[in-house]
């Protein structure tokens, strides 16, 4: 039990994190449910209904941070260098774009079901 308390004492003391807040450019309103994430790797995090997000246990080193959400134009920050027991905050703009969307056809390709080929049921065949 000691080690294990030993190790997350550790694990702790030789990451960092990654914190901020998205907001809207043009309104300064936060933005919830954007995705933060850092490339290459697989973290990231999703933002409250605050515009804020926690990026917890980041590795030191230097990252690219990449912001987006639906119906805003993606930002990329280069260059966030996380640190030992350091928060990195980022604040975040998000610009409004408009959304094309193409409509999609379907073609029915389900086959005829031929009267011979269908079996029949326990109630059919007493017939």
């Amino acid at each position: 039990m000691i080690n294990l308390l030993l190790i997350v004492l550790l694990f702790n003391g030789i990451t960092g994190k990654i914190q901020g807040t998205v907001k809207d450019e043009d309104t300064g309103m936060p933005i919830s449910n954007a995705d933060v994430v850092i490339l290459n790797t697989e973290m990231g995090a999703a933002t409250d209904d605050n515009g804020n997000f926690y990026i917890l246990n980041v590795t030191p080193g230097k990252y690219i941070v990449e912001a987006s959400c639906i119906g805003y134009q993606s930002k990329k920050f280069e260059n966030v260098v996380a640190e030992i027991d350091q928060a990195v905050r980022l604040k975040v703009l998000l610009k409004q774009t408009a959304i094309e969307i193409e409509p999609i056809t379907v073609i029915s390709q389900t086959p005829i079901v031929k009267k011979d080929m269908v079996i029949p049921t326990s109630s059919q065949r007493r017939r």
